[in-house]
């Protein structure tokens, strides 16, 4: 029994490294997500954005909405698609 609480901190160690290893990786290989810059979403407008449209008949189309939120996402940013989505309620 003695030989398990030995190697009690091997598991904070491990957590410790993959956190570390996360942040380096996130600091390397720089992810999409991150090059944009709050002014820059804030400078884009939502009509510069090619979206799907969703009125009329495609209203109560999921698939539709999805992929117009997406695009947005993509385009604009969170901010803009919760703006719109804000907006559409």
């Amino acid at each position: 029994m003695r030989a398990s609480f030995d190697r009690w901190w091997l598991l904070p160690l491990a957590i410790l490294v993959a956190s570390a290893l996360v942040a380096l990786g996130i600091v390397v290989f720089e992810p999409s997500f991150i090059d944009r810059s709050s002014g820059e979403v804030a400078h884009r407008g939502a009509s510069e954005v090619a979206v799907a449209d969703c009125s009329g008949s495609l209203s109560a189309d999921y698939a539709c909405h999805q992929q117009r939120y997406q695009d947005l996402v993509r385009e604009s940013g969170v901010e803009a698609a919760f703006a719109e989505l804000k907006d559409d309620n």
